[in-house]
C-alpha cells in the first residue's frame, strides 16, 4: 500500500513538473552593467528565475531592438544547460517613456485643467452678463419706477456689465496664451511619442534542466545607437606648477532603455571596425595614359556626384553639428572613482559610482579622471604666419594614460582662453599642448631690404631679402622664447638659394627652418635678423620671391 501511494505520488509530481516546465517562462531583467565604445555599448542585464526540471524556453523580453543578436551570451549560477539562443522582435510591447515625455504629459495634464477652470470662469461670468440683460427688459416692463430709481438701476447695470466685459476679456486673453502653450507642447509631445518606440527584441533561451533552483541569470550584449567620444579640459595655474588635465567622454545613447543608476565603464575599443588583418596584394606598376586617366576619372566623378572634396567637407560639417547639439550635463564628477584597467587592444575606465543615461540621444559629460603631468613651460611664435606667441606646456609619459584624440577646453590661471586639439596619437617622446595666446609679448615681423640686382654682361640677376623680428616682453618675469622662420628653398636647377645671415638661429637645411630658442627677461626687447639671395636667370619668373 505505502509502494502504491508512493508511486503515485512520485508519478503525479513528474506530471505536474512535465507540464510546467514544458511552458515558457518570459523573464523580466535590469539593465545593471553599461561598458560603452566608442561606438556600439555592451549591456549587462540580470534577472531571477526559478529554474524547474526539463526542457523549455526561457523568453527575456524588452531588449533594445538595437541589439546585436550575434552578441548574445547568457551565464547562470544554477545547474542547466543552454542548448540554444534565438530572437524575434515583439511589436506589441509596453512604450517605456522617457523622463522627459513623462514631465511634458504631467505639464499638459496641468495646463489642460487650469484651461478647464478658466473656461468656467468664462461661462460664469457670461451667464451673469446674459441674467443683467434679461432683468433690464424685466424691469423696463414694470410701470411706477422712479427716475431716482431708474438712474440708481442704469449706474449698477453699467458697472458690473463694465467689470464683466473687463474681467471676461482677461479671461479670455489668458485662455489663448495658455491654449498656445498647450498646442507647443502637444507638439513637442507627438514629437518625443515619435521617437518613443514599443518595438522590443525578445531573446528565447532554450534551457534542459534537471533541479529546481532559484538562478540569477547574467544576459551580455551590445547595442547600437550609443557610444562617447573624448573631451579634455587643460588646466594651467601657473608655468610653475604641473598640468592639470582633466579627461571626460561625452557618452550619449538612443538605445530605447533608460541606463538607470548602472555601474559604467568607458571603453577606448571600438567593436564597429574591421577586425581582420589586411595583407598586401602584388603591387604592378603601369603606363600612364592622360587620356585613359582623364576618362576614367571624370567617369568616377560623374557617378560619384560629389567632388574629391566633398568626405572633408562633410565631416566637418558632421564635427559641427554634434558640437551644436551638445548637452553639456555633467552627471557626477568621477574622476576620483575611476579604476584604468589597460586590456590587450585598449584601455577600460571603470567608474564604480552609478550612473543615469536617458535615452534621448543627448550628450552627457562624464569625468573620467584627473591627471596631474609635469610640464615644461615656453612660449612660442611664427610670425611670418601670425604675429601673435602662444603658450606651449610639453609634457612626457602621456602615453601610460590610454587617453585618446579630442578636443580639449584650455584654462590658463583660472580664465577660459579658448578651444584646442589634445592629440595623444603623436609618436614622439613628448607632447606639446597649445594653451592659448599671450597678449603680453609683443612680436613684429618686417621686411627690411628688397632689392634686386642685374647682371647686364650675364643672363642672371640676384634678389636679396632681409627680415627683421622685433619681441617685447611685458609679462613681470623672465620666458623661454622659440621664434621659428624661414627662408625658401629651390627644385630648379637654375634657381639658387644663399642663406648670407641667420641671424644666429639653428638652421635646418632641408626644410630651410629657421629657429632661436633664448631667455627674455621681464620688460626687455629683442630684434632678431635672418637675409638671403636668390640667383635666377633673367628669363624666370619667380611669383612668389
Amino acid at each position: 500500500m505505502f509502494n502504491f501511494t508512493k508511486s503515485i505520488f512520485t508519478t503525479l509530481l513528474i506530471t505536474i513538473n512535465f507540464i510546467y516546465a514544458k511552458a515558457d517562462i518570459t523573464v523580466s531583467s535590469k539593465i545593471t552593467e553599461v561598458m560603452v565604445y566608442q561606438q556600439f555599448a555592451q549591456i549587462t542585464a540580470n534577472a531571477d528565475v526559478n529554474i524547474v526540471p526539463g526542457t523549455y524556453n526561457l523568453i527575456v523580453d524588452n531588449l533594445s531592438q538595437y541589439t546585436n543578436e550575434g552578441s548574445l551570451q547568457l551565464k547562470g549560477d544554477a545547474n542547466f544547460v543552454i542548448l540554444s539562443i534565438s530572437t524575434q522582435m515583439n511589436y506589441l510591447g509596453e512604450e517605456k517613456k522617457s523622463r522627459q515625455l513623462i514631465a511634458l504629459e504631467d505639464s499638459i495634464d496641468r495646463l489642460t485643467s487650469k484651461i478647464s477652470a478658466n473656461n468656467s470662469q468664462i461661462e460664469v461670468y457670461t451667464a451673469e452678463h446674459d441674467m443683467i440683460i434679461a432683468n433690464q427688459k424685466i424691469s423696463g416692463a414694470n410701470n411706477g419706477v422712479t427716475t431716482l430709481e431708474l438712474e440708481k438701476m442704469a449706474n449698477f447695470y453699467r458697472q458690473r456689465l463694465l467689470d464683466i466685459k473687463i474681467k471676461r476679456g482677461d479671461l479670455q486673453r489668458k485662455q489663448q496664451e495658455m491654449a498656445k502653450k498647450q498646442l507647443a507642447l502637444t507638439n513637442q509631445l507627438n514629437q518625443l511619442k515619435a521617437e518613443q518606440t514599443s518595438v522590443y527584441l525578445q531573446a528565447i533561451i532554450s534551457i534542459q534542466s534537471n533541479i529546481t533552483a532559484k538562478t540569477k541569470l547574467s544576459l551580455n550584449y551590445v547595442v547600437s545607437n550609443a557610444g562617447w567620444s573624448p573631451i579634455y579640459d587643460i588646466k594651467s595655474e601657473s608655468v610653475n606648477a604641473p598640468l592639470k588635465i582633466v579627461s571626460k567622454a561625452n557618452v550619449y545613447q538612443n538605445t530605447g532603455d533608460l541606463w538607470k543608476e548602472v555601474k559604467m565603464s568607458i571603453s577606448t575599443g571600438n567593436p564597429s571596425l574591421n577586425n581582420t588583418k589586411p595583407n598586401l596584394q602584388p603591387y604592378y606598376l603601369s603606363i600612364y595614359n592622360p587620356v585613359t586617366n582623364y576618362n576614367t576619372n571624370n567617369y568616377r566623378n560623374k557617378n560619384a556626384g560629389v567632388p574629391a572634396e566633398m568626405p572633408q567637407m562633410m565631416m566637418e560639417s558632421k564635427t559641427e553639428k554634434q558640437g551644436n547639439r551638445m548637452d553639456e550635463i555633467v552627471v557626477t564628477n568621477s574622476s576620483a572613482y575611476t579604476t584604468n584597467v589597460e586590456s590587450t587592444t585598449s584601455n577600460v575606465f571603470e567608474i564604480s559610482l552609478p550612473y543615469t543615461i536617458p535615452s534621448d540621444g543627448k550628450e552627457y559629460v562624464v569625468a573620467i579622471q584627473t591627471y596631474d603631468v609635469p610640464a615644461v613651460y615656453s612660449y612660442y611664435s611664427t610670425p611670418k604666419l601670425e604675429k601673435e606667441v602662444f603658450l606651449i606646456a610639453t609634457i612626457t609619459n602621456w602615453e601610460q594614460t590610454g587617453l585618446l584624440p579630442g578636443e580639449a577646453n584650455l584654462f590658463n590661471e583660472g580664465t577660459y582662453v579658448g578651444k584646442s586639439y589634445f592629440d595623444t596619437k603623436i609618436t614622439g617622446d613628448t607632447l606639446p599642448i597649445s594653451l592659448g595666446r599671450d597678449k603680453n609679448i609683443n612680436i613684429n615681423r618686417k621686411k627690411t631690404k628688397n632689392f634686386t640686382e642685374k647682371n647686364f654682361t650675364g643672363n642672371t640677376k640676384k634678389t636679396s631679402l632681409e627680415y627683421e623680428i622685433e619681441i617685447k616682453n611685458k609679462k613681470k618675469g623672465e620666458i623661454d622664447l622659440v621664434i621659428e622662420d624661414q627662408y625658401p628653398l629651390s627644385k630648379i636647377e637654375e634657381v639658387e638659394v644663399e642663406l648670407y645671415n641667420d641671424g644666429g638661429a639653428t638652421v635646418n637645411k632641408e626644410t630651410g627652418k629657421l629657429r632661436w630658442n633664448f631667455k627674455l627677461k621681464a620688460a626687455e626687447n629683442k630684434t632678431l635678423k635672418f637675409g638671403y639671395h636668390v640667383k635666377y636667370p633673367k628669363k624666370i619668373i619667380l611669383n612668389n620671391l
